[in-house]
């Protein structure tokens, strides 16, 4: 009988063993995926936290070049302000004492067709030299990224008799930048 409880207590303390390092296992194997997901779950926030630090940051590039942008902008012409380029141009003719007629505008696609394009206008005007060189320098200095082609001055005399002496004419293309 002695060998019976031994072999009995022998065999309760193996299967106790192997059900203990079974619980064991177990355990350490849902640990180790807890930690996994643990993990994944903090590679989430990590992430999330760097977009959203990288839009704060973005919200504050935004503000602190506001007024650089608009500076920028303002070299363009707006998505609807051909007619105010036009006007523009004709305010600086009657400022100059010049006679200028628009002949043509155009508009032509830009090298980054997807933003940009020119406005192209065909001026000519009738005045003095000195004014219409006025005339011209005041175009060259508007604040927009503006280039003057195919300027041609003419002397002519004054058919007008009014105006005594020679006049002068002019003709030129302005080519501006505009947003689409």
């Amino acid at each position: 009988m002695p060998k019976k409880k031994v072999t009995t207590i022998f065999i309760i303390a193996t299967l106790s063993a192997l059900a203990s390092v079974f619980v064991a296992t177990f355990l350490y194997y849902l640990i180790i995926s807890k930690q996994s997901e643990f993990l994944i779950i903090e590679n989430s926030i990590s992430a999330l936290k760097l977009e959203q630090d990288a839009s704060v940051s973005m919200k504050h590039l935004l503000t602190d070049t506001a007024e650089q942008r608009k500076k920028i902008d303002s070299y363009f012409i707006g998505s609807d302000g051909i007619v105010t380029f036009i006007e523009s141009i004709e305010r600086l003719s009657r400022e100059t004492s010049v006679d200028s007629s628009v002949n043509s505008v155009g508009v032509e696609q830009g090298a980054s067709a997807e933003e940009v394009e020119y406005v192209t206008v065909n001026v000519s005007a009738e005045g003095s030299f000195r004014n219409l060189f006025w005339f011209l320098s005041l175009l060259e200095k508007m604040p927009l990224k503006i280039e003057i082609t195919k300027v041609y001055f003419e002397q002519r005399e004054s058919v007008d008799p009014k105006k005594k002496g020679t006049t002068w004419r002019l003709a030129f293309v302005v080519k501006a930048l505009k947003f689409k």
